[in-house]
């Protein structure tokens, strides 16, 4: 007969004293000394002031590039308030998005793999999980929110500050408190997930009705109601401000109590993604970035089967297969579309209203809406053997991926240089030869190397800046500006002439040919 095992529950350690033990012997294997803690926590309260002294000036700059309209620009349409307003929404649909999206509560994997299987209570384990979301969704709103105020026209005092900090502080820590409330429905976030996401890319959507139909008037009128004297503070400021605070508390105590109940299926999905996320950020990698924060839930199953009768080939068959990619992901459209009203109403900007700055605006627009179409391009630098199953050539493969990212990018600036269009048809003989530029550099971007850390370090006043790592931001992006010159040489001219969309036809085609050149280290 086997013995009985038997425990005292005396002797059980606490969820509070397994992680009083782990952080003692994580102390035990360091070396740093008080002189060292105190050093550093005079570093990080150096750093916590020279980055709000950045962030005021900055956003005083911006507010002056924003009230400063050139003498050849029409009056803006859309009135500061408005902008604002527009602004809080877009940063409340990312807040809520990117909370759902990295759990808010998670473990690192050494924790998920030791501290969840103990026999203790999860409530205590993971309170400090819970205290530091919601400080880092606090500040990042307090800031965010302090940057839009100021950068928007108000005017920049202590007690404009003060609200707008507390102001945002609060919105940051009621978003990621409701999201933790459900984070163990895993429905519910995917659904918060594909919600924040369509807000934030119907944003500027909702921008260009509200210049439409005169609503943001800056110059009275209907736009008048939107300056709110909110910032100023007051008793009402104070009593909503004050509410918020007592739902806060609320909230936060009913989330600590229902930490007993997240499971480890929900913790170990949470865990994989900050830890992907956070992998991302220390290596510079953006494409791993994209990949951490597209969680599975925001792809829906096709609801019935899509007609496939015009596939004949392996070209058809790879084209038919990029297609599906974007259009069963609803985001992506929106995204596209988005980002074309975005054009438009940065045209509303008196900063961006200009020939250059609608030329840097469209430039990014068509970088971004390229990329939002290479979703197979990315899928295959991760699993080459999609590529290699293919009958098709190297250059083949990478030429045909390169329609959908086009067609994204002439969707985007289409919408987005819609008036122009209208006014002359060249304008859309333009954008349709700078499509392949932008295609061209999506998918370069995308089947870009690792990283080179052997590289060597470039000093510069904030530190030591690896080159390498630079190519994670650069290639790609750069194939698309050098191709779209002729572009920007138009829309900073303001007129497209035939001779132009000729040059454009050239830079799009050498780019398209410089994309689709595979080298050995890439193959």
């Amino acid at each position: 007969m086997l013995p009985r095992l038997e425990t005292d529950p005396d002797e059980e350690l606490s969820g509070a004293e397994i992680r009083d033990l782990t952080a003692r012997v994580a102390a035990s294997h360091r070396t740093a000394r008080r002189v060292t803690v105190l050093t550093d926590g005079l570093w990080l309260v150096t750093a916590a002031a020279i980055t709000v002294g950045l962030v005021v000036g900055a956003a005083g700059v911006v507010r002056d590039l924003v009230l400063a309209a050139p003498e050849d620009v029409a009056a803006p349409g859309l009135a500061l308030p408005a902008l604002r307003m527009l602004l809080l929404v877009a940063g409340l649909a990312l807040a809520a998005t990117m909370a759902a999206r990295l759990g808010p509560v998670a473990v690192s994997g050494a924790g998920l793999r030791w501290w969840m299987p103990m026999p203790v209570d999860r409530t205590s384990l993971l309170s400090v999980r819970l205290v530091r979301a919601l400080g880092l969704w606090s500040v990042s709103g307090a800031a965010f929110v302090t940057l839009v105020t100021a950068s928007t026209g108000v005017p920049v005092t202590p007690r404009s500050l003060t609200t707008s900090a507390v102001t945002g502080m609060l919105c940051g820590a009621l978003v990621v408190t409701a999201v933790g409330l459900l984070q163990h429905r895993r429905s519910v976030l995917a659904a918060i997930v594909v919600t924040g996401d369509l807000v934030l890319a119907l944003t500027p959507v909702l921008g260009v009705m509200l210049v439409v139909t005169g609503a943001a008037d800056p110059g009275g009128g209907k736009g008048a109601g939107w300056d709110a004297p909110w910032w100023g503070g007051g008793r009402a400021a104070a009593v909503v401000l004050g509410g918020a605070g007592c739902l806060l508390l609320a909230g936060v105590h009913r989330w600590h109590r229902g930490l007993e109940g997240l499971g480890s299926r929900t913790l170990t999905s949470a865990t994989s993604v900050a830890e992907q996320a956070g992998t991302a950020m220390v290596s510079l990698d953006l494409r791993e970035l994209g990949r951490a924060l597209d969680g599975p839930g925001v792809r829906r199953p096709p609801r019935r089967p899509a007609g496939l009768r015009w596939v004949r080939g392996p070209v058809t068959a790879l084209l038919a297969a990029e297609v599906l990619a974007v259009a069963r992901n609803p985001v992506l459209v929106a995204q596209a579309v988005g980002l074309g009203a975005l054009v438009v109403l940065a045209r509303e900007i008196p900063a961006l209203a200009g020939g250059l700055g609608h030329a840097v605006v469209l430039l990014a627009v068509g970088i971004r809406s390229a990329q939002l179409g290479a979703q197979g391009a990315r899928a295959a630098q991760g699993s080459p053997v999609l590529d290699s199953l293919l009958p098709l050539s190297a250059r083949a493969t990478r030429s045909v991926r390169a329609v959908v990212p086009a067609t994204m990018a002439l969707i985007s600036c289409g919408l987005g240089c819609s008036p122009l269009v209208l006014d002359d048809p060249r304008w859309l003989a333009l954008l349709l030869a700078a499509a392949g530029c932008f295609a061209a550099g999506a998918v370069r971007g995308a089947y870009r190397e690792p990283p080179q850390w052997s590289a060597p370090l470039l000093a510069t006043p904030a530190g030591a800046v690896p080159t390498g790592a630079l190519s994670m931001v650069t290639r790609g992006p750069d194939l698309a500006v050098a191709g779209a010159l002729p572009l920007l040489v138009a829309v900073v001219a303001g007129t497209p002439a035939w001779g132009i969309v000729g040059m454009q036809v050239l830079f799009s085609g050498a780019a398209l040919a410089a994309s689709s050149v595979v080298r050995r280290a890439d193959a």
